[in-house]
């Protein structure tokens, strides 16, 4: 059997910054969130895009950086996922 890969990914979007290390920082739940749930389901290794700031610097910006993270992101997993079903490949054919 093919073991699914594990790998999930987060978007967040924020108005204000939450992580300039400042007292912003502390206030900011969604990433304990998003992690609580991911560790519950199983999942150990995820990654958070986060698109801050998006009322006080240049929103368009933001969300465009935020857009290109979140398909390098997808492009590297899909990857992985190949590499991963390849390896696999002779395993399957052999238990034919």
């Amino acid at each position: 059997m093919i073991e699914l890969i594990k790998k999930r990914f987060g978007q967040t979007i924020s108005a204000s910054v939450y992580t300039n290390n400042d007292w912003y920082t502390e206030v900011e739940y969604s990433h304990k969130y998003l992690k609580s749930m991911f560790n519950f389901l199983g999942i150990e290794d995820y990654q958070i895009i986060r698109a801050q700031g998006t009322a006080i610097r240049n929103r368009e910006e933001i969300l465009e950086k935020a857009y290109k993270e979140a398909e390098e992101a997808a492009k590297h997993l899909s990857f992985a996922a190949r590499i991963k079903w390849l390896m696999e490949k002779p395993k399957r054919q052999c238990q034919g």
